[in-house]
């Protein structure tokens, strides 16, 4: 008798015990797969300052800043992190591609993956950009009028995020890089130019009023050249959330940059100002509808829910131009699909 009302009482703590034992073995299991896959982190020059590509908050614009509730937050706003509790993996794959004969060949290929760990003190998240395939004309299996540069590189992040109260988020991240750049005329083994950079993002969302949030988050990236160039990028981002509803979020977000290299002389340039909005509707716990604006590109996607596993896709109109130099005006279009396990 006695044995067994022990039994019982220290079964809640085993069943714990066992839970715990699953999370550290799933957790384990996905950074060793992330760890041994080599990595793209971008696409041109240009793409070291645009915010990592993940599906659903390329379906609202990318005006994820004031909303950044999924494992996407430690790209876009880490303080995002503190609002996650379970553990999650999510990932996200560009399905855009060149047309002709090689239609199988990924164009634009930057495919973030995020595992999102939850302790005690706060959350932790590890977040890569896996290996792809340009598909620029390198190999001169298309026709001329595809360009022929190549960037090749790896990217990580690993941040932390925590609830200091409530009604705020604080969090951090820290990232790291490296790519090779081919310029489509000289041999397969050679390289351009070699560029290395780390830095880091501090951001928080803070809640106003019930069903008004604000977020703010600022991105640093210092990076040198292997001839000698150095350069600095700092993004300065401001979003807003309104959920007037428990079923429907509206964002928008004001992006400013700011850049910094020497070549010859120091040179200081402040950028544009990136403007986005987006929206997401829920249909209970099952489906999500996004849409929104990118610079002028109108963007939509959706999502599906059962159970643990969350399919995502997401599409923008117009996009391929403005981030691929001399990519040409009859295949304009941008899509990915991702999806997210939670525990």
């Amino acid at each position: 008798m006695v044995s067994y009302i022990s039994f019982k009482r220290w079964l809640p703590a085993l069943r714990k015990r066992k839970r715990r034992m699953l999370h550290n073995i799933i957790f384990c299991a996905a950074v060793f797969f992330l760890c041994t896959c080599n990595s793209l982190g971008a696409y041109n020059k240009k793409s070291l300052d645009w915010p990592r590509l993940n599906v659903r908050a390329l379906g609202m614009g990318g005006a994820f800043c004031a909303l950044a509730d999924d494992e996407s937050a430690i790209f876009h706003n880490p303080a995002g992190l503190g609002k996650l509790k379970r553990l999650r993996f999510g990932t996200s794959h560009s399905v855009q591609h060149f047309p002709g004969e090689i239609k199988n060949l990924d164009q634009l290929d930057c495919d973030p993956a995020v595992i999102v760990y939850p302790t005690r003190l706060g959350t932790y998240a590890a977040g890569f950009t896996l290996q792809g395939e340009l598909g620029y004309d390198y190999l001169k299996r298309n026709s001329p009028r595809f360009p022929r540069e190549r960037l090749w590189g790896w990217e990580r992040f690993d941040g932390y995020g925590v609830e200091v109260t409530p009604w705020t988020y604080f969090g951090f991240a820290h990232r790291t890089n490296e790519y090779d750049f081919n310029n489509g005329k000289a041999k397969a083994t050679d390289t351009t130019w070699r560029q290395r950079g780390e830095g880091g993002s501090v951001g928080v969302i803070q809640t106003i009023i019930p069903g008004v949030d604000v977020g703010y988050v600022n991105h640093r990236l210092d990076y040198d050249y292997d001839d000698g160039r150095w350069g600095r990028t700092k993004r300065s981002v401001t979003g807003l959330k309104l959920r007037p509803t428990a079923w429907l979020d509206l964002c928008w977000q004001r992006e400013r940059v700011l850049y910094k290299w020497v070549e010859d002389e120091y040179v200081e340039v402040t950028g544009p100002v990136y403007l986005s909005s987006g929206g997401e509707i829920r249909f209970g716990n099952w489906f999500r509808y996004r849409w929104g604006n990118m610079q002028g590109h109108r963007t939509w996607g959706y999502s599906w829910k059962i159970l643990w596993f969350e399919s995502h896709r997401a599409y923008v109109e117009g996009m391929m131009p403005l981030m691929i130099d001399g990519y040409p005006n009859e295949f304009t279009d941008y899509a990915c699909k991702g999806f997210t396990l939670e525990f």
